[in-house]
């Protein structure tokens, strides 16, 4: 009898005890794949092991493994899920403060063996207290406008499924510059679609992620996009993009930004002044700016 195929379900986890128990509850009520074996490892990347106590005590009916990774830094604890997953045939990465539709994992597997693609990309659905629900109409917090089945150009550890055989293949890890500044995940899946890979976009794989009120400030909202702007610009220069191909996609992010604002425009002016998302829109082109230079904020100290 042929051994069925694995996958792996990673979550990387730092202190946050309460919505890892959350998240794991959650992927233990998943819909699972047919003719598929799925289990879960937890990278736990504090040096105290504060989560060990959660994954152990959880009454799991897929098998869960925890697994500490003392280096500092989401890189190496992404790094530590690709060594791990290193026997499976598939990884699926979801971030320890969400929350998995139950048929999450069937539909990102289903799209995936539909379109023969070898990343397929989810849906991150964020819910914001009453008072601040007009910032989901930013772009940080917007889903991709792609179809399901559409292709991607790059995707996020929040909520994605990918064949191991790209990094295998390709020799692809997490790279360690951006422990503090955040985008390994962007450059990891956009090396891989550069060197031939295929992904594609899965609009029905949903994760849910309730937004704290600490990141819902117009000091933090300014420093994430100055980050995701400068972030992806060094990913950029590490692709050895020309810097006029590099200036293409500065613009026509900014671009898409501008028409997807468009699209809202009416709804942003009902619910707050439209100057705070002209502003964060200015905040991320700076960020672009100063990525030129190879300079990102620290957002991960």
């Amino acid at each position: 009898m042929m051994k069925n195929d694995l996958l792996t379900i990673a979550v990387i986890t730092y202190r946050r005890l309460e919505s890892l128990r959350h998240t794991l509850m959650s992927l233990n009520t998943l819909q699972l794949p047919e003719n598929l074996e799925v289990e879960i490892v937890v990278i736990d990347n504090d040096p105290e092991a504060s989560a060990k106590d959660v994954v152990t005590s959880l009454n799991a009916k897929i098998p869960i493994t925890y697994v500490q990774e003392r280096e500092r830094g989401i890189p190496a604890a992404r790094n530590k899920a690709l060594h791990y997953a290193k026997n499976s045939q598939y990884l699926a990465f979801i971030d320890d403060d969400d929350v998995a539709a139950p048929q999450w994992l069937c539909s990102l597997y289903n799209q995936l063996i539909a379109s023969d693609a070898d990343i397929v990309r989810g849906i991150v659905s964020y819910i914001f207290p009453k008072e601040k629900k007009y910032l989901r109409l930013l772009e940080i917090f917007l889903p991709p406008r792609a179809n399901s089945g559409d292709s991607i150009q790059s995707a996020a550890t929040n909520n994605v499924l990918f064949k191991t055989e790209i990094y295998k293949r390709h020799h692809l890890l997490f790279d360690p510059e951006f422990t503090l500044t955040g985008g390994s995940d962007y450059l990891f899946f956009k090396q891989a679609i550069t060197s031939g890979c295929s992904g594609v976009m899965c609009r029905e794989a949903i994760v849910y992620s309730i937004i704290p009120e600490e990141r819902l400030t117009l000091r933090w909202l300014m420093r994430r996009y100055i980050r995701v702007g400068a972030a992806a610009e060094i990913a950029h220069r590490k692709l050895n993009l020309p810097r006029d191909e590099r200036m293409k996609l500065f613009f026509a992010s900014l671009q898409a930004v501008v028409t997807r604002m468009g699209v809202h425009i009416r709804k942003i002016f009902s619910k707050q002044p439209v100057a705070i998302h002209l502003l964060l829109l200015l905040c991320k082109a700076l960020g672009s700016i100063i990525g030129l230079f190879g300079l990102c904020p620290k957002e991960y100290r």
